[in-house]
């Protein structure tokens, strides 16, 4: 193991691969507000569709490893998730009106 490490480091992606910090994003009132909104109703969907919309979306993971993590199959994750999509579009579309 301490081996493949010294490997990866020295390959020539660890020398490409050097990252600054990330410019800090301006935030404006808005888009605080909007972020607020689209956190309380994740809140309020049920756990195993609110599970598998972070694991797509905020965790960036295939459905594949969505549906090891929930215990389901992918086309169950697949669902979870779309259906986690339309409440959130349902709900905030509402609040906007």
């Amino acid at each position: 193991m301490a081996n493949q490490c010294r490997e990866t480091h020295r390959a020539r992606w660890a020398s490409v691969l050097r990252f600054a910090d990330p410019p800090e994003a301006e935030t404006r009132a808005g888009d605080t507000a909007a972020i607020i909104d689209l956190v309380n109703e994740l809140r309020r969907l049920p756990p195993h569709i609110r599970l598998a919309l972070v694991l797509r979306y905020y965790l960036d993971l295939p459905f594949e490893e969505v549906a090891s993590i929930s215990r389901c199959s992918a086309d169950a994750a697949k669902s979870r998730v779309r259906r986690g999509i339309e409440s959130l579009k349902t709900t905030l579309t509402l609040q906007e009106s």
